[in-house]
């Protein structure tokens, strides 16, 4: 492995016998290097003869796009008002599927709308800023969650119940008389 090591960087050196040789790379003054194209340093002709953007600036396009990516305003709004969770929750996967449902037939109003819910959802049951809160990507995902009616009053403890009862418990019983849950609430 040192004599790889020796005869590359005497390649590498250059001289009379290196250039002789078929295999050893040689500098391309077209080819435009990574880093000068982040840099923005690249100093050879931006559009080719036709017209067409040479391809170091369609890669300098494409990257700029990459970092700064434009949302629809409908789906900023929807952002704004979507819960925050600790964890991921990435933006341009959950950009992907608020797409996929417009496409399939759900419209802006209806997201917003779901979002909404859940916000409150989210906030009445203590889950806003913890990993509890469903990623939006899931969300706004096939399994369409955006649709649940996410009921605050379907939580144990929901305002305007007294502690211990569960609104999904029973408040009157089959003949008609109140349960202990209907008992509690004074019925």
């Amino acid at each position: 492995m040192v004599r790889d090591e020796q005869l590359r960087e005497a390649r590498a050196a250059g001289g009379h016998k290196s250039q002789e040789n078929p295999n050893v790379p040689r500098p391309n003054p077209t080819r435009v290097r990574r880093e000068d194209i982040h840099a923005g340093i690249h100093e050879g002709p931006t559009e080719g003869g036709d017209g067409v953007p040479s391809p170091a600036v369609a890669v300098a396009s494409a990257s700029k796009n990459t970092r700064a990516k434009e949302y629809a305003e409908d789906f900023e709004v929807a952002w704004a008002a979507y819960p925050k969770r600790a964890g991921g929750n990435s933006k341009p996967d959950a950009y992907q599927k608020y797409v996929a449902r417009l496409k399939s037939g759900a419209t802006h109003e209806e997201l917003l709308a779901g979002v909404q819910r859940y916000a409150r959802f989210a906030e009445a049951s203590g889950n806003v800023g913890t990993p509890y809160v469903m990623q939006a990507v899931r969300f706004f995902g096939p399994g369409e969650h955006f649709r649940q009616p996410w009921d605050v009053a379907g939580l144990p403890g929901a305002p305007g119940l007294p502690p211990g009862v569960n609104p999904e418990d029973r408040l009157y019983n089959e003949d008609g008389q109140p349960t202990a849950a209907g008992r509690a609430m004074g019925l």
